[in-house]
């Protein structure tokens, strides 16, 4: 798949980078799609809908844990600049860990029961440890950005997910420990920063000290702040965007329904991911170094947009047809539910994978269009829950409900990265003609040296 993908994409740093971190991607996530058979026959719904619970109350909070600043790492020329944004942020992180810790010690039945979070129980306890390995983690992210140390990140990602499957399924299968999904996710989480740190701890502890000071910290950090502070409310309600139906699913009905829901939602994502989220992460980088160097972005928006119709089409369509069989056979019978949930929810897939990698908020200063975004999404998503309760819909009639508001939001979102760029959709469906010209080439390249071999076999 990889050398197929180097033959089609430009030769260019950018898509070698691409290349690197989607490879990582590619194996994290492929570990974690390939044992959801598995996991799926070792753990009940309500055991996914317990974690899925913890799970997006974790990156709610998490999303407090640094402030944003870590982002901002990648942006200033100075490499103390960016020393001390990194510090100051990993500052933020061990105090709203605290914090939390806390908060749950104080009075974890009334956050249970303000939550809905029922079956977490002893659980909760946790929660401040995995808000302070994902504020951690997602520092060095950053900072490995700025470095484009991408193997690194392949690295940290991929021994994620195989630490995180290995305790889950030891744990399943000896049922020795309730809960075994979360425990699998906080030593997924632990692996991961072990695995950045590797070879690095010295480099970066020499460059703190050298260039941390805390005067200097609070200015950067003031500088900054224009920036960060108004990614906050934003990330935060995308964040809580996710949580909503979690909460309102397993307020309105059980575990069962949640755990349904939430495996459904993870197994299209993650190879969605695979592919948007490497590009994201690159794209992020790239695109400031093209407004950085005053060119135009709306050529790499057709461009990228074009490429993720193309490849995203087909399994797309696929899955909308045939998404209950499929998840029968792979899962078991019952996760049949689960399979209706993703035919449902297809056409909200479909607009977030083509408009999430070529969000530009961030690095054209336009945050608080963004922010304006994930108010309305919230707004679309309750109202979208309240009026299922209200009429007192099923489950499958509320998802309906979910899948309508989401797509109506994702193609907004689609529309405003065109209009901030400049893109057309015109030269969107050129360079969808172009791509599809390359993938032909590339095949019949093949097909022409095939018969050429065995021409050559022939004569001989």
């Amino acid at each position: 798949m990889i050398k197929n993908l180097k033959k089609i994409l430009p030769r260019t740093q950018f898509s070698r980078n691409v290349l690197t971190v989607m490879s990582g991607t590619i194996i994290s996530q492929g570990v974690l799609f390939l044992t959801t058979p598995i996991l799926a026959r070792l753990f009940s719904p309500a055991d996914y809908g317990i974690f899925n619970k913890y799970f997006q109350i974790v990156t709610t909070v998490a999303v407090l844990a640094t402030c944003k600043y870590e982002i901002l790492s990648v942006l200033p020329k100075k490499k103390k600049d960016a020393i001390n944004i990194i510090t100051f942020a990993f500052g933020i992180t061990v105090l709203v860990s605290l914090i939390s810790l806390f908060i749950i010690l104080l009075a974890p039945k009334t956050i249970e029961n303000f939550l809905k979070t029922d079956g977490l129980g002893n659980w909760m306890i946790y929660l401040p440890l995995s808000i302070f390995l994902i504020g951690t983690y997602q520092i060095l992210e950053n900072y490995f950005l700025r470095k484009k140390d991408y193997k690194r990140l392949r690295a940290g990602v991929v021994s994620q997910s195989l630490s995180r499957v290995t305790l889950n399924i030891g744990i399943g299968l000896t049922s020795a420990l309730k809960g075994g999904l979360i425990i699998g996710y906080i030593g997924g989480q632990i692996a991961s920063l072990i695995v950045l740190l590797i070879k690095r701890y010295k480099y970066l502890y020499i460059n703190i000290k050298k260039y941390f000071d805390w005067k200097y910290c609070l200015e950067i950090a003031r500088e900054y702040r224009k920036v960060a502070l108004p990614l906050i409310p934003t990330n935060f309600i995308g964040s809580f965007n996710n949580l909503l139906p979690i909460i309102f699913l397993g307020y309105m009905y059980n575990n069962d329904v949640v755990g349904l829901y939430g495996i459904g939602f993870t197994i299209v994502n993650l190879p969605m991911m695979i592919i948007g989220k490497a590009l994201s992460d690159v794209s992020y980088k790239h695109t400031i170094d093209i407004i950085n160097s005053q060119n135009s972005l709306s050529q790499y928006v057709e461009r990228v947009v074009a490429r993720l119709l193309v490849i995203g089409i087909v399994p797309i369509i696929f899955l909308a047809l045939f998404a209950q069989p499929v998840f029968v056979f792979f899962l078991g019978n019952k996760w049949l539910e689960a399979g209706l949930y993703v035919q449902i929810l297809m056409p909200y897939f479909f607009f977030r994978f083509i408009s999430s990698p070529i969000t530009l908020f961030t690095q054209t200063g336009k945050t608080h269009i963004f922010l304006y975004f994930q108010i309305m999404f919230l707004i679309m998503t309750a109202a979208a829950l309240m009026i299922g309760k209200i009429v007192m819909l099923t489950s499958i009639g509320c998802i309906v409900l979910l899948s309508i508001s989401n797509s109506i939001c994702y193609f907004v979102l689609c529309l405003i990265n065109y209009k901030i760029s400049g893109a057309t959709i015109s030269n969107t469906y050129s360079e969808i003609k172009v791509f599809l010209l390359e993938i032909n080439k590339l095949y019949m390249f093949k097909i022409f040296k095939k018969i050429d071999s065995n021409g050559k076999t022939r004569m001989g």
